[in-house]
């Protein structure tokens, strides 16, 4: 962990240009990572993201995460002419991923979208009885983290700002508004395996929005925030840090930024250890396993923590 904050969050327009970069530099490598690295940063380009699809469907299978972006870019673009092959790469991800709810709530949504409403219901069937579920948030920061690293001379925050920022922006949804209108019609059979599905998110939550969302389903209350984790702080200015960084988390701010800032750029085995965790016990929970060990060192080191708050414009 570090006190030095050394870099400036990339913009909108820069980040549009490290896609663009890194796309024309990463073209053409076999490494599941880089095809991974431009699909994450081109999700704003559309033109440019379905032709990194065009070249994956003539490429050897993709992998589980593969081609969940690939499913994906589907979700809300299905009438686009690239994803006519979205059933067979629906088949090759449940096959690859049977065990994870994730992977049979995207393929229902996918299915419902084909009007192939058996499949469609067979699919939310299987996702709420899954025993894993798995997001691919966690796993796409690290690709992007490292292709990041095989693209660009950036140092170890720009390239964390960046994979955080793109993974962000991936999110299936029409499984969502399937349930809901089911529930509208009031299909007894698939409200009955969407409200099992929802029940898995809330038994497994790997986020808090999917957990809300499952929680506004099943008509429980909403929590708008977490159990805070519970800590021993004497020190004034270590408690400072963290109520800020609290705040930023209950205003939807779901990347602990003011802490993961000093704490995981600058060390590549806590970066990979987080997303480990995240991908094991969910966002949430990795969540306050990182600001606890990070609490830790700030209380053994006040000084530390102070330049913490110094260097950050939040507080």
């Amino acid at each position: 962990i570090t006190g030095e904050k050394q870099y400036s969050p990339l913009d909108v327009e820069a980040l549009d240009d490290l896609s663009r970069s890194t796309d024309e530099t990463l073209r053409g490598s076999v490494d599941p990572r880089s095809q991974l690295t431009r699909l994450a940063l081109l999700k704003r380009d559309r033109y440019r993201y379905f032709e990194v699809i065009r070249e994956l469907q003539s490429a050897q299978q993709p992998d589980v995460v593969t081609l969940q972006h690939m499913l994906l870019a589907c979700d809300s673009a299905f009438n686009n002419e690239l994803c006519s092959g979205r059933l067979t790469w629906v088949s090759q991800l449940t096959a690859l991923d049977a065990d994870n709810s994730e992977a049979w709530a995207l393929a229902a949504g996918i299915y419902a979208s084909a009007d192939r409403q058996e499949l469609a219901l067979s699919a939310m069937q299987q996702a709420g009885s899954a025993p894993n579920t798995r997001e691919i948030f966690p796993q796409t920061v690290r690709a992007v983290f490292y292709g990041l690293d095989a693209a660009t001379s950036f140092d170890d925050r720009t390239r964390v700002d960046a994979a955080f920022r793109t993974a962000g922006t991936l999110k299936p949804s029409r499984h969502f508004r399937e349930c809901s209108r089911r529930r509208t019609e009031r299909d007894l059979a698939w409200v009955t395996a969407c409200n099992q599905y929802f029940e898995v998110l809330l038994e497994r939550p790997i986020n808090r929005i999917t957990e809300n969302i499952a929680r506004e389903f099943l008509n429980r209350p909403r929590q708008n925030t977490e159990t805070r984790p519970t800590f021993e702080i004497e020190n004034p200015v270590v408690a400072k840090l963290i109520e800020s960084e609290w705040s930023n988390r209950t205003q939807g701010q779901f990347t602990p930024h003011v802490l993961v800032d000093y704490a995981i750029p600058s060390n590549e085995t806590l970066l990979n250890a987080y997303l480990d965790y995240w991908m094991e016990h969910g966002e949430t929970q990795a969540y306050s396993w990182i600001v606890s060990g990070i609490v830790a060192v700030l209380t053994l080191d006040p000084a530390l923590a102070l330049q913490c708050i110094a260097d950050s414009p939040d507080l």
